[in-house]
Formats: structure tokens, C-alpha cells, sequence
């Protein structure tokens, strides 16, 4: 090997037309070495001089460089990795994504380093680095967020010095300003006190909601969602009067592509611990208005899905459920058009809509108020449920069971579901579910039924011990056969 190796180095060294085999022949070679191998290869093929193969325009030759190099570096000790700081500076500014690339491969996985962490940032490489938030390579740009995320997060940086490199490459594009917007709002978010750092680019992040580049104001209105999930980001929403600003979006005819995004802002601020839905929807009626008004109309797709999606999280929360009754008779009309569409609807509408659904029966009430609007989506649940939990489309099949899974956590469900010709026959019968995701969802509603003090007394005593034998055989039987079903 270590001839074959001083073969290779000559031949790098000559820089003629066999270099490009050379460094193939290199990457088999440290393909099948060890850790140990790898690191007395670099003593003899040194990392300067496959830096200096660098230099050529051929792209094919830049490419199994790298490719050497990156085996190289996975295999060094960090701190040897920092001795050549001078040649990952001039790496990261190469004219091909490969060798940036490599170059912030070898530094994020050794960013946990101590070593690399110091030498990442001092001025140049730091500023280096931060300059590839706005690489043209998307690849090269995530790891360098991720790079920089980790040295923030950790202290391992100035987070006003941060703010300044990268307020410095905005300028460049719309691209490069919602990067950095990104990165600014996942460290604001990891901690309250690095928020003070990225106030300023998240200042401008806000002012973009008034700007006339629609795809920036979806991106930002998705990373306004994300702040939502730390104190400290939901008192600059307040601060900076957010809610008022994307609520006024709702009402905006050019704004008609963002209502989606400030849709999910208000669900997702809806579902948080201590939000007062009933005052805010009271606040910002144009947002339970254009959720109801949606639900409407599943041929908006996008905004459909998200209206329908914030229906049930309102629907599921007890605040919710009062803000929604302050709609009125729009409430029931609304509750009868999701029913309309879990039975006449396209397949997807169908499946979301019973999904929604779903979400509203988890709501932590007395069930009465569950099943009233149930069975006004639903007159008749049970029934429905079963005619789609019957019919050969995978997805309708598992939501209808889901749905049936709910009702029978509650007494009513049992009252419901007794009542229905076929129902039980249907459940106790093991040939109508062929995949294991649908044996086991119905293995659950028996064993849910089976494990309730009141599930004997509604469906009787007979039934009852054929619904215990099934879950006491479990999920998967082996030679299932046809329930037998005989007047006790």
C-alpha cells in the first residue's frame, strides 16, 4: 500500500493527465482502509497537495479530489483538522459547490469541537462561513445554518456579531433575506435570551408583511408560526403588534395567497396553553369568519385544508368550542357542510374532513355536547361510518375506523353503535381488514369496548364474550374464520 501510495504522490505532483486517475485510484485505496490507514495515507499524500489539485478547472478532477479529501478529514483528529484552517479558508471561497461544500461537511461534523469552534470563529473563517448563508447552492447554505445555529445556541459566538454578518449578505436577494430570516427565528426561539441578537433582523422580517413579494410574506408569516413556540417570541409578536397585522391580511383582496399561512398563525396560537380563544377570536373576528366561511369551499384547496384543519383544533378545545358557539347558527351550518363532505366529498376531502372530525370528538367535555355536534354533522354517525369503512379505498376505510375508535371511548358511542344493523357482525369479523394497520385499529376498538364498565349492559351478554375472545386472541388470528352470529 505505501508504494502504491508514493505512486499516487508522484503522479499528483506531476500534475499531468494521469492526476485525474491517480485520485481515483486514491479514493478505492482509502475506500477499504482503516481509520488508522487513512491518516498515514495523509502523511503521504498530503492535504496541501490535494488542496493544490484544487486549482484546476477540470470539474471531474475537482470532484475526486474531494471526495479524497472528505475521507481524509472524516478520519483526522479535530485538531489537526485546525492546522489547515488556512486551506478551508480558501475553500470555502472556491468557485465550485464541491469544494465549499466539503469544506462545511468537515466543519459541521466537528463542530462540537472545541478546537474547530475557536478557530470557526475567528473574524475570517467566522465571516467566511456566515457569507455561505447566501451561497447559491442550497445544500452549502443549510449547513452552514445549521453550522452557525449550533455555535449560537451553544455560546460558542458573539450573537450580535452574528447579526451583523448577516444583515451584511440581505442585500443580495429575496432568497438570501428569508435565510437568514430562518436562522434568526430558530435561534430566537431556542432561547429567550438570543433574541435581543436577531431583534433587529426579525424587525425587518416583520415589515415584510406589507411588502409586495408574496412568496417572502408566506415564509415569513410560516417563521412568525414558529415564534409562537417560545415566551420570549410570543411577547415580540405582542410587542410589535403581529396578530393585529396579520389579522388585517385576512381582509386584503391582494393578500388572497396568504390567508392559508394566517390561518395556521391564529390555529397555532389558538392551540397554545393559556390563549384566551374566546377573546381572541372577539378581537379578531375576520378569523373564525374565514374559517367557517372556507369550510364552504373545498374546491380553495390549500385554504380548505388549513380552514378545516383550525376547525377541528377550535372545535377540540373547550375555549374553542365557546368561541365557536359565538358564531351563532353559522356554527350548525358549518358542522352540516363538514357532515355533507365526510359523505359526498372528493376521496382527500372526505378523508380530512372525517380527520377533522375526529380532533373535535377529543375535546375533554361531558361527551353530550360531543354528540350533539356529531350527530348534527352526522345524523345518522354510526351508520355513515360504517357504509365508508366498507367501501375498497384504504385511506377512507382507516379515518372511518379512527372515527369509530373515538366513539367507542364514551358511553353514547356504545349507544350509538348498538343500535346499527350489521355494526357489531362487521366488527367481530376478521376478513374485512387485510393489512395489519387496519387489524390492529380494529382490535383497538374492541379491546377499547371490551375494557368498559358499561360496553356488557348496551351490547348484551352474548355479544359482550365474542367481543372479549377476539381481544383476547389479539390482533393477528392465524385461519381466521367466518363469526358465527346465533340468537343466545
Amino acid at each position: 500500500m505505501a508504494a502504491h501510495l508514493h505512486s499516487i504522490r508522484q503522479t499528483l505532483e506531476r500534475s499531468g493527465e494521469d492526476v485525474v486517475s491517480a485520485l481515483y485510484q486514491l479514493n478505492t485505496l482509502l475506500d477499504y482502509s482503516t481509520r488508522e490507514e487513512v491518516i498515514k495515507a495523509a502523511e503521504v499524500i498530503s492535504v496541501q497537495l490535494l488542496f493544490d489539485c484544487l486549482t484546476s478547472n477540470d470539474e471531474e478532477l475537482v470532484e475526486v479530489c474531494c471526495g479524497a479529501l472528505g475521507k481524509i478529514f472524516k478520519a483526522l483528529e479535530p485538531q489537526k483538522v485546525c492546522m489547515y484552517r488556512g486551506y478551508i479558508e480558501l475553500g470555502l471561497q472556491h468557485p465550485f459547490e464541491r469544494v465549499r461544500q466539503t469544506c462545511l461537511d468537515t466543519l459541521a461534523s466537528l463542530i462540537g469541537d472545541p478546537n474547530v469552534q475557536e478557530m470557526v470563529t475567528t473574524s475570517t473563517v467566522f465571516h467566511l462561513v456566515t457569507q455561505t448563508v447566501g451561497d447559491p447552492s442550497l445544500k452549502c447554505a443549510n449547513v452552514t445554518s445549521n453550522i452557525l445555529f449550533n455555535l449560537a445556541t451553544q455560546n460558542k459566538c458573539s450573537g450580535d456579531a452574528l447579526a451583523v454578518e448577516l444583515q451584511g449578505i440581505m442585500h443580495k436577494d429575496s432568497v438570501v433575506r428569508c435565510r437568514v430570516y430562518e436562522l434568526a427565528a430558530k435561534i430566537a426561539v431556542s432561547d429567550d435570551t438570543l433574541l435581543g441578537s436577531m431583534a433587529s433582523i426579525l424587525v425587518g422580517m416583520v415589515q415584510e408583511l406589507v411588502s409586495d413579494d408574496v412568496l417572502v410574506q408566506l415564509n415569513c408569516i410560516e417563521l412568525l408560526i414558529l415564534l409562537l413556540e417560545s415566551s420570549g417570541g410570543r411577547q415580540f409578536l405582542e410587542q410589535h403588534q403581529i396578530v393585529a397585522k396579520i389579522h388585517s391580511l385576512l381582509s386584503m383582496d391582494r393578500a388572497v395567497m396568504l390567508i392559508p399561512g394566517a390561518l395556521k398563525f391564529f390555529g397555532c396560537m389558538s392551540s397554545l396553553k393559556g390563549t384566551d380563544v374566546e377573546l381572541l377570536c372577539s378581537l379578531y373576528p375576520g378569523f373564525l369568519h374565514t374559517v367557517l366561511d372556507a369550510l364552504h369551499h373545498p374546491e380553495e384547496g390549500t385554504t380548505w385544508g388549513v380552514a378545516v384543519d383550525t376547525f377541528g383544533v377550535l372545535g377540540s378545545l373547550l375555549p374553542g368550542r365557546k368561541a365557536l358557539k359565538m358564531s351563532g347558527s353559522r356554527l350548525e351550518e358549518t358542522l352540516k357542510q363538514l357532515g355533507r363532505l365526510i359523505r359526498e366529498g372528493r376521496s382527500e376531502v372526505r378523508v380530512r374532513s372525517m380527520h377533522t372530525l375526529n380532533t373535535i370528538l377529543s375535546c375533554p367535555d361531558d361527551g353530550q355536547e360531543s354528540r350533539r355536534w356529531l350527530t348534527i354533522a352526522l345524523p345518522q354517525p354510526v351508520a355513515t361510518l360504517l357504509s365508508i369503512a366498507r367501501q375498497p379505498f384504504p385511506d377512507l376505510h382507516m379515518e372511518a375506523l379512527g372515527v369509530i375508535l373515538s366513539l367507542s371511548q364514551n358511553h353514547w358511542g356504545e349507544q350509538e353503535m348498538k343500535v346499527v344493523p350489521g355494526f357489531v357482525e362487521y366488527l367481530l369479523d376478521r376478513r374485512t381488514e387485510t393489512e395489519r394497520p387496519g387489524k390492529e385499529l380494529k382490535y383497538d376498538i374492541v379491546h377499547t369496548l371490551v375494557s368498559s364498565s358499561t360496553a356488557e349492559h348496551e351490547f348484551g351478554s352474548s355479544v359482550f364474550v365474542k367481543l372479549r375472545k377476539y381481544d383476547r386472541e389479539g390482533p393477528f388470528v392465524v385461519g381466521e374464520t367466518t363469526v358465527a352470529f346465533q340468537e343466545a
